[in-house]
């Protein structure tokens, strides 16, 4: 497996919903964040040279693990803090839906499998209220919520 992936605009706009307008923006705001860090920049085609893709990485830190933003300094590259997330996740809700959605099934997913119990075994279930999935998804609007919910709850465990 690999830390470094080529990844073209053309598959950052089919596959991950990303506009062509909002590539250069978004890549930029997630290198700022802590995010990604850009191993070797692209450059667009010229007559006589083909167009050359980015590689990005994730932006890995050898410190502290931390849970403030403002403390943030890539991700915490010691053992554990991780999150079991299934793989349909990313590739078949993540392109599709919208973030609202997003949000709310991945909140699920942080307060049940992200989640060990005594003895090892993870959680299958989470109580969560309406105000624990708006609180935590920063999403303003009940109404936007109330359909993030029904969408996921309708659409399946896999869209």
């Amino acid at each position: 497996m690999s830390e470094q992936h080529r990844v073209s605009y053309r598959e950052l706009i089919e596959k991950a919903g990303v506009s062509r307008g909002a590539l250069k923006e978004t890549t930029d705001h997630a290198i700022l964040g802590n995010l990604l860090q850009c191993v070797q920049a692209g450059c667009a085609s010229q007559p006589g040279a083909k167009a050359e893709s980015s590689v990005f990485e994730l932006k890995w830190y050898e410190a502290d693990y931390t849970t403030n933003l403002a403390r943030f300094r890539g991700f915490f590259a010691g053992a554990g803090n991780r999150t079991y997330v299934p793989d349909e996740f990313f590739t078949r809700i993540l392109p599709s839906v919208s973030l609202s959605v997003l949000k709310v099934v991945g909140a699920v997913i942080r307060f049940s499998t992200g989640f060990e119990v005594k003895r090892g075994f993870r959680r299958q279930q989470a109580a969560l209220s309406y105000r624990d999935i708006q609180r935590y998804c920063k999403i303003a609007s009940p109404q936007d919520l109330s359909k993030a919910i029904q969408y996921a709850l309708e659409a399946g465990p896999l869209f």
